[in-house]
């Protein structure tokens, strides 16, 4: 029987992600409440203001796309989703009783678990500090602006006015920068109106914004009133579009994150998340891995109210409508120095390029010594030297995918992952020119990208890395604990995601700050890698039903803990704290060969390139208990 959840009673974001293309800018804004104020008759203010709020929250009910379908609703102008932390509850008028029965770990918040998580809150923003009296987060809220919805007014606004593509007379210049540009600022507009309206209401009802989301010590960045987020623009040709013309005109947002890999890949999928019809599709390679078939995770693993994947429904707090439909947010503002990044990668690249053997060996997937020129591929990775081919290989070999997503188990190398776009291009352009055999063949194409295996083709790690970072934050088949000790093939064939399958999350993720360029025309590739001094990252979101076991842990064992993958105390080269001593002696990260070659691993040195900035933990509650809270009729009895 198909679980179907009640879509209009789960806040929106939760289910499925906001589109990235749609709903690419976005405010997070955190607020305290006045305790003095309300001393009198707590939570009354701050009720009012929810209640006031509540016709505005958006709900998981589907929004209409170009693969929904019409008849559905059209995604809203300005999306405004509501958490709060376990403060914010007792302001907000819930009763303590309940309050006592939810995790302890969301009871002390990130700040008091630092340790755990090995984070320095010295490197803290001011506002995620919360340092000293009225500094207390209570309340998030999230506004994302429609941004296609901005882009078709500007268009129409061009056509009106007759500004027009010089080589295409009778359309408008839909793409072109300057368009994009004018659609992002109208949004933008919106979205600071809505911020400052709700900020000047919340203020009216005892409620007051908190600033500080930026560094201390930087003047309007460390005095900000709210967080923007930002998808990455980019251009056709920055795609690296196989056969593409690199018309620099063709601008989007694009799910890039600021090293540069396509993101949001993998997200699991539980039981009621998509319509029946889609499920199938969804769950292969993101549900659970049960004796080689797909299926998809327990709603309890991400939704309180609902059996989780041990087939247990985990104690609550009462009433039960107060938990049912709601799950737990954990925010972690991620700073990204993409120099350091680029320059631990530039520096190790002759030892890598010699260590793989020689170019023409590179292209055919063993690998080499080639002289460190500054790379320039003219139009996209296809047209790459060796030298450029050996470093696409080593950036992926840190995170387990190639930039564009395509798994290292699918295309181990750089003639591999070339022969996978053309292919995908090819059934691509077949399938629009309405072949039904291309569609299919494209279908199945697409399920090799989410159907990652470890089983028993990379058991040795010789294609994706056994900390490489998307093996160490999902092992999938990998971990399975009923494997022997000397296991055969046939029964690693049989081996399922039993271990993560209880770790997993849903990623919500919103990249921050402008794009990194290196220095043009550097005298090498190392000088290239400056850091222009701007603050830039990934606002970690994710979603799920237990902090510590789903969250806390990944954080703790996985990517800060490596011994569940044979790396003893070396971290996730891209998300781990790495101590921050000598590079000889810190974290590495071993690069196997293939058993055939006989060659020694490589010892990759990654760079400490990401710092946690400031984060917490929140409770996102249904609409039906936002009501309840609005109503002061949380009843525990």
């Amino acid at each position: 029987m198909t679980l179907r959840l009640d879509r209009a009673d789960i806040q929106g974001n939760v289910l499925l992600p906001y589109g990235r293309n749609t709903f690419p800018i976005g405010h997070l804004l955190l607020f305290h409440c006045d305790r003095t104020a309300l001393q009198e008759q707590v939570g009354a203010g701050p009720r009012q203001w929810l209640a006031r709020l509540l016709p505005h929250v958006t709900s998981g009910e589907l929004f209409a796309s170009k693969r929904t379908d019409a008849s559905l609703p059209k995604p809203p102008q300005l999306t405004l989703n509501v958490a709060f932390t376990c403060s914010g509850l007792a302001v907000f008028g819930v009763p303590a009783s309940t309050i006592s029965q939810l995790p302890p770990e969301f009871q002390e918040g990130m700040r008091a678990r630092s340790a755990l998580l090995n984070d320095d809150t010295q490197l803290w923003d001011p506002v995620w500090k919360e340092d000293g009296e009225g500094a207390s987060i209570d309340l998030l809220i999230q506004l994302r602006v429609n941004f296609a919805r901005a882009l078709d007014q500007i268009y129409e606004r061009q056509c009106r006015e007759g500004d027009r593509d010089a080589t295409n007379p009778g359309k408008a210049a839909y793409h072109k920068p300057f368009i994009f540009e004018k659609a992002r600022r109208l949004a933008l507009r919106r979205l600071e109106r809505r911020s400052q309206n709700l900020i000047d209401s919340a203020a009216r009802h005892g409620l007051r914004v908190l600033r500080g989301h930026g560094p201390s010590g930087e003047g309007e960045a460390a005095n900000r009133y709210w967080q923007v987020m930002e998808s990455i623009p980019r251009t056709r040709s920055e795609d690296g579009v196989l056969g593409g013309d690199g018309d620099p005109r063709h601008v989007r947002y694009a799910e890039y994150e600021h090293f540069g890999f396509f993101d949001g890949i993998a997200d699991p999928v539980f039981e009621g998340q998509y319509p029946p019809e889609l499920q199938a599709e969804k769950v292969i390679g993101q549900g659970r891995l049960q004796r080689g078939a797909w299926q998809p995770l327990p709603a309890g693993e991400f939704l309180l109210g609902y059996p989780d994947q041990a087939q247990e429904m985990p104690a609550l707090p009462v009433p039960a409508a107060f938990s049912r439909n709601g799950t737990f947010l954990v925010v972690r503002k991620l700073h990204q120095d993409v120099a350091a990044f680029e320059r631990a990668t530039a520096a190790q690249l002759p030892a890598f390029q010699a260590w793989l053997g020689p170019p023409a060996a590179v292209r055919a997937g063993s690998t080499a010594p080639a002289p460190a020129t500054p790379a320039a591929p003219a139009r996209g990775p296809d047209h790459a030297d060796a030298r450029e081919q050996a470093r696409l290989l080593l950036r992926a070999k840190l995170v387990g995918r190639w930039d564009d997503g395509t798994p290292l188990t699918v295309a181990p190398t750089y003639s591999d992952w070339q022969a996978f776009r053309r292919e995908h291009q090819t059934l691509r352009e077949r399938s629009d020119a309405g072949d039904l055999g291309a569609k299919e063949a494209l279908q199945h194409l697409l399920q090799r990208l989410r159907d990652v295996r470890y089983e028993p083709d990379d058991s040795a790690g010789s294609r994706c890395p056994f900390t490489a970072h998307i093996r160490r934050s999902n092992p999938r088949d990998s971990g399975d604990p009923s494997l022997s000790d000397q296991p055969t093939d046939e029964e690693r064939q049989r081996a399922s995601s039993l271990l993560a399958n209880r770790r997993r999350l849903l990623r919500r993720a919103m990249s921050y700050g402008p794009r990194w360029c290196p220095v043009p025309e550097a005298a090498d590739p190392i000088a290239a890698c400056r850091d222009d001094g701007q603050e830039r990252g990934t606002l970690f979101m994710a979603l799920c039903s237990g902090l510590f076991r789903q969250f806390e842990f990944m954080q703790q064992q996985w990517l800060n803990y490596g011994s569940d993958f044979g790396a003893g105390n070396d971290v996730c080269p891209i998300s781990g704290v790495a101590d921050r001593v000598d590079p000889a002696t810190g974290s590495k990260l071993i690069i196997n060969a293939d058993a055939a070659s006989h060659r020694p691993p490589f010892v990759l040195r990654p760079a400490a390139a990401v710092q946690c900035r400031g984060g917490a933990y929140f409770f996102v509650p249904s609409l039906t208990a936002l009501r309840l809270i609005a109503q002061g009729m949380v009843d525990p009895i």
